[in-house]
C-alpha cells in the first residue's frame, strides 16, 4: 500500500505546488524493506513492493523491486520540476531496542558500550547491497545527491547508538529527534544544497 499512498501524496503535492517544488528529500527504512526474505516465504507474506512487480526473483529479495520502483519515483519528481533530490541511505539497524538497552545497562551498573554498541562490520554486511543499489540512482539522475548515514552514526570499528545520555534511536531502526539532529549535523552542506541550491 505504500507505493499507492506515495503516488497519491505526490499527486496532491503536484496539484498544490505545480512546478514550484524545488527540492525533495527521499528517505525510508531501507533495511527493513530490502532485506532478504526468509526461505519458504509465501507470496501473501511478501511486502507490497515485491508483490506488485509480479516477478520471480532469483535471490528472493526486495532489492530488485526497489531497483525497479525507485527510478520511477525519481522520474516523477523530475516531471514535477524538482531540481534537487537528496537521497538518504540506510540508517544502521541496531540489533536491540536502544532505549531499553541503555536502561538495562544503567540499572545493572554495566557499561553502555559493552551492552549496547555493535560492530561496524555488522552494519556493513547488512547494508552493502542496499547502498550499492541506491548509488546507482546517482549515476542515472544528475540532480540527485546521495548521503550514507553510516559515517555519522558509526566510526570505523563500531556503532554507538547513543550520545551522552541521549538515545540516537527511538527503537532499533528509527532515529530519535536527537538522532535526526545528529544526522543533520553530519550532512549540513548536503541539506543546505537541497534547501537552497548550489548558490
Amino acid at each position: 500500500g505504500c507505493i499507492e499512498r506515495n503516488g497519491a501524496a505526490l499527486q496532491s503535492i503536484g496539484k498544490l505546488l505545480g512546478n514550484r517544488l524545488s527540492f525533495a528529500i527521499v528517505s525510508t527504512n531501507w533495511l527493513n524493506y530490502t532485506r532478504a526474505l526468509m526461505p519458504n516465504t509465501t507470496r501473501d507474506a511478501m511486502p507490497d513492493a515485491m508483490q506488485r512487480t509480479g516477478k520471480d526473483f532469483e535471490k528472493d529479495d526486495q532489492i530488485h523491486a526497489f531497483a525497479d520502483e525507485l527510478p520511477r519515483t525519481m522520474q516523477r519528481l523530475g516531471d514535477m520540476h524538482v531540481r534537487r533530490i537528496l537521497l538518504i541511505g540506510p540508517v544502521p539497524t541496531v540489533p536491540h531496542d536502544v532505549p531499553d538497552c541503555l536502561i538495562r545497562a544503567d540499572r545493572r551498573h554495566l557499561s553502555r558500550d559493552d551492552l549496547c554498541t555493535y560492530t561496524r562490520a555488522y552494519v556493513d554486511a547488512q547494508s552493502a547491497r542496499t547502498v550499492a543499489m541506491l548509488q546507482t540512482m546517482v549515476r542515472r539522475f544528475p540532480n540527485l545527491h546521495f548521503v550514507d548515514p553510516i559515517g555519522v552514526l558509526c566510526d570505523l570499528a563500531e556503532c554507538r547508538p547513543y550520545e551522552g545520555d541521549a538515545a540516537l534511536y527511538s527503537d532499533g531502526s528509527h532515529l530519535s529527534l536527537v538522532g535526526a539532529e545528529h544526522l543533520y549535523g553530519g550532512f549540513t552542506a548536503e541539506f543546505d544544497w537541497s534547501f537552497r541550491g548550489p548558490d
